[in-house]
């Protein structure tokens, strides 16, 4: 069976168009289309319903692809193993990173590997989304926090807190909040993750880890926007420290409940789960753990 049917099978069933897939794989719809017309064909089965925009697994192509996805990986792996042996660490490495964080200390360390490897090309992908399927498409991704679900591997990369703070401008006319509870007077700037409003702004009191509900007089799903927000002086916002602290360092803006402990914001590495991790993935997550090795590994 052709190997190359086989990886556009299954990325036309993760993209869930034949576009998509086409994009993904840098070829054609068009052969996107022919190559799983001829795979339907050999099968003489039908493993996809079409829509005008939309493909779905049929459960015959549902049964297929759990059989024939971890075999093509298998193979896609000794492929890079061979290659690895003759030519050193190579390929395209894809990596996800939070949106702030990845353009501030990801992004140029990613030049800095490059010129390292060069024979490796890199995909970063910058954004914000919590939901921990979506890191599957991804070499190896970084996000805040451990992921709850999903056979992946962690390694926490950074050690960092958050920090509740407003601009000066905000805390002119009105007193800065002196406990947690005091935070229902104020203005709010919050957060959305997955369409939810992140309202909930957890403070170690009395040594018990307690919710505090924030009112979201402004809220966005970007957190360089609530920063923003926040920097012209419309309320109080919850950041990570690695956001904050040249404007904590200059001034434009302030800590507020310095003495009540806030949730973490630490940055973990995550990759999937799997016998054999290619050596590019392996040359990134060695580098980057390197990078962040000692005092560059905590912030705040």
């Amino acid at each position: 069976m052709d190997s190359t049917e086989l990886k556009i099978f299954i990325a036309t069933a993760e993209e869930g168009s034949f576009a998509g897939a086409g994009r993904k794989l840098q070829i054609s719809p068009a052969s996107v289309t022919r190559a799983i017309a001829a795979l339907e064909a050999r099968l003489e089965v039908r493993l996809f319903t079409r829509t005008t925009r939309q493909c779905r697994l049929t459960l015959d192509g549902e049964r297929f692809l759990e059989r024939c996805a971890p075999l093509v990986s298998e193979l896609e792996d000794a492929e890079d193993e061979i290659r690895t042996g003759r030519l050193g660490p190579n390929g395209a490495l894809r990596v996800a990173a939070p949106l702030s964080f990845g353009r501030r200390q990801i992004a140029p360390l990613v030049t800095a590997f490059r010129r390292k490897y060069p024979q490796i090309s890199v995909q970063l992908t910058l954004s914000d989304e919590s939901d921990d399927l979506l890191w599957r498409e991804y070499d190896c991704a970084l996000r805040v926090g451990r992921p709850t679900k999903g056979e992946f591997i962690t390694r926490r990369l950074l050690k960092a807190r958050r920090v509740v703070c407003a601009a000066p401008l905000y805390l002119e006319n009105r007193a800065a909040p002196q406990v947690p509870d005091d935070l229902a007077e104020h203005r709010g700037i919050v957060l959305i993750r997955d369409g939810q409003l992140l309202d909930q702004w957890m403070f170690e009191i009395d040594g018990v880890m307690r919710s505090v509900s924030v009112p979201a007089t402004l809220a966005s799903n970007s957190g360089e926007v609530t920063q923003s927000w926040a920097l012209h002086g419309e309320g109080v916002v919850l950041k990570s420290i690695w956001d904050v602290q040249e404007d904590l360092a200059e001034g434009r803006l302030m800590e507020l409940l310095p003495d009540y402990s806030v949730d973490n914001a630490d940055i973990f590495l995550v990759y999937p789960a799997r016998r054999y991790v290619p050596s590019r993935t392996r040359s990134f997550i060695d580098f980057l753990a390197e990078a962040f090795a000692g005092p560059a590994g905590r912030i705040g």
